[in-house]
């Protein structure tokens, strides 16, 4: 199954926020700011079930960093990553 099938609002929260930020000069952090002050709580909600879905399914990992326009090293950097998305996600409550 296809990561946009599988985490369909995860997909459209990587996909819509993070592949420009660095060009518009946005901090990760920030992504999830915008986010958040784009979007109902409902749908941060649903992000984060799928995030915290996505973090115990390492084999989607790939095919989720390279949706996001994001890479790393190693997959203890891939898995920090995603949880300071989930911390924020769940520290703004949008």
């Amino acid at each position: 199954m296809n990561f946009d099938n599988k985490y369909p609002k995860l997909f459209q929260f990587f996909a819509g926020y993070f592949p420009e930020a660095d060009l518009d000069g946005f901090t990760d952090e920030e992504v999830v700011e915008n986010f958040c002050a784009d979007n109902p709580e409902d749908l941060a909600m649903a992000v984060s079930n799928e995030l915290k879905q996505l973090i115990k399914d390492n084999e989607s990992w790939s095919e989720a960093l390279e949706v996001a326009n994001r890479y790393f090293e190693s997959n203890d950097q891939t898995e920090s990553w995603m949880l300071m998305i989930l911390k924020h996600l769940d520290e703004k409550k949008c």
